[in-house]
């Protein structure tokens, strides 16, 4: 009789514990746990003062913005619209990541490798990555 007792004592005061402190336990890890907040689209006009900032037409050419004058990388004046058929398959904001990102995977012909830094990745924050390239989809 007193093992029942104690049986029922035991399952009342640890067997009901473990259950209520894993529902405490997810609740509150659900709780602290931060939702991944939806990246805000690409803003062009960051993007452009970010492209002025980096000093980017000291190299890259485009029309009418300036400072942009420079004849080391590619001219990028209508580059929105010449973006997509760069690289068959690729739209054009995924080419221009992929230029942005990793630049010598797309050697524009008649320029030199290695020359754009090839730390943006690491640099530029994924907003500004996607600010930037918002700035140079707009120009057509």
């Amino acid at each position: 009789m007193a093992s029942d007792h104690m049986r029922r004592l035991h399952s009342h005061y640890y067997g009901a514990r473990p259950l209520s402190s894993l529902l405490l336990a997810a609740t509150l890890v659900a709780a602290c746990t931060r939702v991944a907040a939806e990246p805000q689209p690409g803003d062009a006009t960051r993007g452009k003062q970010l492209f002025e900032s980096q000093a980017c037409g000291a190299c890259h050419t485009v029309t009418g913005l300036p400072g942009a004058d420079g004849q080391i990388g590619p001219n990028l004046t209508h580059i929105g619209a010449e973006a997509a058929a760069r690289m068959p398959g690729q739209d054009a904001e995924t080419y221009l990541r992929t230029a942005l990102l990793f630049p010598n995977a797309f050697v524009v012909e008649g320029y030199p490798p290695n020359v754009m830094p090839l730390d943006y990745g690491q640099t530029l924050t994924r907003q500004q990555q996607r600010d930037l390239i918002a700035f140079l989809l707009s120009l057509r």
